[in-house]
Parts: C-alpha cells; structure tokens; sequence
C-alpha cells in the first residue's frame, strides 16, 4: 500500500511528466499563454524542490510561507493570465483583471491583518484565489459551449487545462477552506482528504499532460 510520502513522490513526478510534455509540445506559433507553458511547469519543479528543502530541514514556517506567500499566488496570477489572454472581449478581460487585484488584496490583507504563525494554512487568500479561478473557468466552458469551437473543443489545449484546474480546485474547495479546522478537530479523516487532494492534484497534472501531447499530434 502506498504510504503517504510515497503519493507525493508520484505528484512530483506528475509534475516532472508536465514539464516534459509542454516542452514536447512547445510551437512557436501558438499563442503565447501556451508558450509559457514549459516556464510554469519548470517554476512548479523548482518551487516543489525548494519545498522539500524546507521539509527536510523542518522549518515549517519558511514552508508554509513559501507556498502561501510565493508559490500559490504565482498559480493563480499565472492561470488568470493564461485565461486573460485566452479571452478576446474586453469585458471578459476587465473582470479577470479585477478578479487578479481581488486576489492580490485578500493576499496583503491576509498577510497584515490575519497572519499566525501558529496557524498551519492560510486559507482567506487561497479560498478567495480558488473561487475566482473558478469564476474564469466556468466562464470559459460557456464560451465553449456556445461557440462553433466545441465541435472540435478536444483540439483546443485551453480544455484541458481548465478540465483539469476544474477537477482539482472545485474538489479541495472545501477542505482548503475548512484546512486548519479540519485538522485540528478531525485529524483521520483530515488525513484521507488530504490523500484524496493529493491523488486529484496527480490527476490534474495527468490531465495537463495527455492535453499538451494530444493537442500537439493534432
């Protein structure tokens, strides 16, 4: 049976196999978003080392403030831009531009108003993060649907990104929400969501990678 360390070696390489796959993909005609691609899962990489660096050494707090102050807003700031260049209405841009300062906002508020360095996840600026990508996915699967573009939509690399950012961060929206609560009053089962998170970020980046070599045979 797979230990738990062991799910996460298999995230790493997940993520490892996403690097490869937008390198694989890469064209230099495709739109610049999809370009980037291979930068972003090279950050995730590194930003996946350094993490474990600081495991490794048990310093928790340069952890959890890695991750909560520099890699997660690197990810949304990332994929609401990825969408932002996506979408070619103005209005459609004004809203993710204005969802990307909300998010940027709920980050420094959390910082100066909410930080404990008791607290194990900072979770006001990755719920406000979470909801509002959602917001821009959704909004991309309507524009889907209701264009000639969903004839071949499975062509579009733009779906599988979104399917996967949909399947992951819809799923742990709530036990990132209730993370702290959770773990403090229901440590057993906080442990099987947290393995179930891990096994659906896997999937997220499973899905990021068949997109990225599909849409380039194609």
């Amino acid at each position: 049976m797979l230990t738990l360390k062991g799910i996460r070696y298999i995230l790493y390489i997940a993520e490892f196999i996403a690097l490869i796959s937008a390198v694989y993909s890469f064209k230099r005609s495709a739109p610049i978003q999809q370009k980037t691609l291979p930068l972003y899962f090279l950050f995730i990489v590194f930003a996946e080392y350094v993490g474990r660096y600081f495991d490794n050494a048990r310093l928790l707090d340069y952890t959890r403030n890695w991750y909560a102050y520099f890699v997660i807003p690197i990810e949304f700031l990332f994929f609401y831009w990825f969408l932002w260049r996506h979408f070619a209405g103005q209005k459609t841009r004004l809203w993710i531009a204005v969802g990307s300062v909300l998010f940027m906002l709920s980050l420094v508020m959390e910082w100066l108003v909410f930080y404990d360095t008791t607290t194990t996840f900072i979770s006001l600026s990755y719920t406000m993060g979470n909801l509002i990508l959602l917001i821009f996915i959704l909004m991309y699967f309507n524009g889907l649907v209701h264009s000639k573009r969903i004839l071949n939509f499975t062509n579009e690399l733009e779906f599988w990104i979104c399917s996967g950012l949909l399947l992951f961060y819809l799923c742990t929206f709530p036990f990132f929400g209730l993370y702290n609560y959770f773990l403090e009053k229901f440590p057993d089962e906080f442990r099987t969501y947290y393995v179930v998170m891990l096994l659906l970020n896997i999937l997220m980046y499973a899905i990021f990678s068949f997109g990225m070599i599909w849409t380039r045979r194609k």
